[in-house]
């Protein structure tokens, strides 16, 4: 846990003039020489600051420079911190810059003052002839906002879910409060046990964690639900209300819904290929307890009403089963080609959906998984695939949008919208060259992550400038991390990380990596390509082409890709701008 601290310094630094007591700063102000003892700047952190000060931390420390070195016995006998707080000092090498560092926080909303009245404190005997006094007050306190997170949306019996409190900001102050858990699951101490019913976030802590951990029985319950929520809390806020809902299963299932497809009119002669696409997550003796129900036309979920039961014959975890109607098979496994031989095909009749069904998936009677919504016709809905597919990255189902097969010109190798399983496992999802707010820069590329990647490193952007023909290869190597499927990554260039951040305001939080590079110099008519093995596997814009004038420039502005196609915000959208959420051409990510 990472624990943010603030320091504020409270500096005397002298500056040759006539005032013993400090009300301002004037760099330039031309006072007469003297050789009194004097404070003449004070200091909270790297600003100077004039008497009276008010909203400063409660962990502010102090620091003053005086003209002359300090006799530090007389110095500390003399120096009166009102209230009373119990403090260290410590001097630099001159003796002449002073920190004075409260030893535990100040309160809230309080005004000190710290003074030193006229006297003998230089090293050399050097006097001061007028009494000093610096007054500050401290900030009011703001009670932080709690936020629930957990690190899954659902789990099984035997399994433990990690739930986060989270503050909005730090006080030096505990927060706690206590835990209530309701839902249709019983507990806590029947369906599930928790490490605490209360919370104490420690001062100067932005967060605790506590744990939820599901109970082995033998009774098929079907999916529940535990609900928390935050009673008696103290020194922050719930409001609105946290209400933190996680789904709890009887059993991790053995095999989950991967994909589903309605491909039409993806060749010359108008091909088909409807099919549901199967992960096996372990060792499966017998697949006949396994059936796939087609949720037709808005139809309501019907265990009756089973379109294809699987044979009785063994999977093994890691199998991806491919259940294509029976008509499909053969045109399958031409336009997946050599990759087609990884699935495990069963031909079913029964597999006629339309890009507007729902899917469902039972295990001995019970549905365990659905895909889109049962009972809900998905026209115009966000899950919709007609034309096109749905692919589980992760736990969360992508969706590349409907009719992104339509020219994929007979096979899945060639198409611009090809089905993840098969994808190099990375690829475009957003070129930009932001010139926005009077000249401030943004030069990125915004990558997306189709598959599971062990090690980015394979990856590596290169850039064909000014209509540059051939390729340079590799010129922005990416790091060696981990990157899982359906991450967002943004490789900036290096100078640019703080406009980002400025520009793109809260939704610079949905990039899950930022990966800074001093070789992101393009500009908004160049090509850029992305290799993986060295090996160009997407290019943007055209090789031996300057993008000047051509629809993919994007000089001030962006290029988006969406099912499968690019767009564009337009060439000097962003000029004018400050942010994204204010322009008028925002960045289709963020929306």
């Amino acid at each position: 846990m990472k624990k943010i601290y603030t320091t504020i310094k409270l500096a005397a630094i002298v500056l040759l003039g006539l005032a013993a007591s400090l009300s301002s700063c004037k760099e330039e102000e031309e006072l007469p020489i003297t050789n009194d003892l004097r404070v003449l700047q004070v200091k909270v952190g790297a600003d100077a600051v004039a008497d009276g000060i008010t909203d400063l931390s409660v962990l502010t420390e102090i620091e003053l420079v005086f003209s002359h070195g300090l006799d530090a016995s007389a110095f500390e006998s003399a120096l009166v911190v009102s209230p009373a707080v119990a403090y260290s000092i410590n001097y630099d090498e001159t003796g002449s810059f002073v920190t004075i560092s409260p030893d535990t926080r100040l309160e809230y909303e309080t005004s000190y003052s710290v003074a030193l009245p006229s006297g003998t404190y230089g090293k050399g005997g050097e006097k001061s002839v007028q009494d000093f006094s610096f007054d500050f007050t401290t900030k009011a306190f703001a009670p932080p906002k709690i936020t629930l997170s957990s690190d899954v949306a659902s789990f099984f019996e035997g399994e433990v879910a990690t739930v986060t409190a989270k503050l909005d900001n730090i006080i030096f102050d505990a927060v706690t409060f206590d835990l209530v858990f309701s839902g249709t699951a019983t507990g806590p101490g029947a369906d599930y046990t928790t490490s605490a019913t209360s919370i104490s976030i420690p001062a100067g802590s932005s967060e605790a964690t506590f744990t939820i951990t599901s109970l082995e029985g033998d009774d098929i319950e079907g999916t529940e639900s535990i609900i928390i929520s935050l009673a008696n809390v103290v020194n922050g806020s719930n409001d609105p209300p946290q209400q933190l809902t996680i789904s709890l299963g009887d059993k991790a299932p053995s095999m989950e819904l991967k994909g589903v497809m309605e491909l039409d009119d993806f060749d010359a002669s108008g091909g088909q290929i409807r099919a549901v696409h199967i992960n096996v997550l372990k060792d499966i003796p017998d697949l006949s307890i396994f059936h796939i129900q087609i949720a037709s036309n808005g139809a309501a979920p019907d265990p009756l009403d089973i379109d294809f039961v699987f044979p009785a014959q063994a999977a093994t975890a890691g199998d991806q089963l491919f259940v294509v109607r029976d008509a499909d098979a053969t045109l399958a496994a031409t336009y997946f080609g050599a990759n087609y031989s990884s699935f495990t095909e069963f031909q079913a009749a029964g597999m006629t959906q339309n890009g507007d069904d729902a899917v469902l998936l039972y295990e001995n009677g019970v549905a365990i998984e659905s895909f889109g919504e049962p009972g809900v016709d998905g026209t115009g809905l966000f899950w919709e695939y007609t034309n096109s597919w749905a692919y589980k990255l992760g736990e969360e189902w992508y969706y590349p949008g409907v009719g992104c097969t339509e020219a994929a010109d007979a096979t899945d190798e060639t198409s611009t919208c090809r089905y993840p399983e098969f994808s190099p496992g990375l690829e475009f999802r957003g070129i930009m060259d932001l010139n926005h707010n009077g000249g401030t820069n943004l030069r990125a590329y915004h990558l997306f992550a189709l598959q599971d990647i062990p090690d980015l490193s394979l990856f590596g952007a290169g850039i064909a400038s000014n209509g540059q023909a051939t390729s340079d290869g590799v010129e922005i190597p990416l790091p060696s991390i981990v990157v899982k499927a359906g991450e967002h990554i943004l490789v900036i260039r290096d100078l640019d990380v703080s406009n980002a951040q400025t520009y793109f305001e809260s939704c610079y939080d949905k990039f899950d990596h930022v990966i800074p590079d001093g070789g992101v110099s393009s500009n908004g008519d160049d090509t850029i390509e992305l290799f993986k093995n060295e090996i160009l596997i997407e290019t943007y814009g055209v090789l031996g082409v300057d993008g000047t004038g051509q629809p993919w420039e994007y000089d001030n502005s962006w290029a988006y890709k969406v099912a499968g196609a690019w767009t564009y915000g337009g060439v000097g959208c962003s000029t004018a701008a400050t942010t994204n959420a204010t322009s008028s051409c925002p960045y289709t990510f963020c929306n």
